[in-house]
């Protein structure tokens, strides 16, 4: 259920991306979106983790808590061995800072999809690069 759930999700906000598509950093964040759908689908719809991530991420926990091929608790990733994983380089595999006060893997399709979000916003609040030194379109 969890796999049609994620995938449903992905595919909504695509279609969101696709009905927006006027506005220039959803480009950015439809690539990142992509891409994670890419990875899920190659992984039987769930986001791959390998469990040495999961040790970076968790490291006071040990390695034999975590089954290989099981959903990692209620998250959208799958544990899977590297060798097992389509796609590797897609899936979660960076780690949020040991002083962040949650632990997170994410993506390379992640890390695009949030700077298309920052984009957005940058873009949302008026700011022009031109105004700032006020300079005149040819």
């Amino acid at each position: 259920m969890a796999s049609i759930a994620l995938v449903a999700s992905q595919s909504g906000l695509l279609l969101f991306i696709w009905l927006n598509r006027h506005i220039n950093a959803f480009y950015v964040v439809g690539v990142g979106l992509i891409l994670n759908l890419i990875v899920i689908l190659a992984n039987g719809g769930l986001m791959p983790i390998s469990p040495d991530t999961i040790v970076r991420m968790v490291p006071d926990v040990p390695r034999e808590t975590w089954i290989v091929g099981e959903r990692l608790g209620r998250t959208k990733d799958v544990i899977l061995a590297m060798e097992q994983m389509r796609l590797p380089w897609l899936a979660d595999r960076f780690v949020t800072p040991a002083w962040y006060p949650e632990p997170t893997a994410f993506s390379f399709g992640d890390v695009v999809l949030a700077f298309g979000i920052v984009l957005f916003f940058w873009q949302a609040s008026g700011y022009r690069s031109d105004e700032q030194f006020d300079v005149q379109p040819a």
